[in-house]
């Protein structure tokens, strides 16, 4: 988990996934952040998160719980481009 937040009252994990490319054609040639999450990393966020919550429970003051989302970003020489994806587990 790299960034904890709230979202209104939402906990919300949040896990990066970074690539930066030196050239536009490795970047055509490379995976993008989003597949560098796996279903095995994906278990430890929800296992990690939920132990997380159920220690600070006076954080999580909405039914809603918490969730995990994905933050993507992709670095290009001197550009980015950036995909937020919101409640993946």
């Amino acid at each position: 988990i790299d960034l904890i937040c709230k979202d209104k009252e939402t906990m919300v994990f949040v896990e990066v996934k970074t690539l930066q490319f030196r050239s536009e054609q490795a970047a055509e040639e490379g995976l993008q952040p989003e597949e560098q999450l796996t279903k095995a990393k994906l278990q430890k966020l929800k296992r990690a998160a939920s132990l997380y919550a159920g220690h600070y429970p006076e954080l999580i003051k909405d039914e809603r719980g918490w969730r995990i989302d994905l933050l993507a970003l992709i670095v290009k020489e001197k550009s980015y481009n950036i995909k937020y994806y919101e409640n993946i587990a």
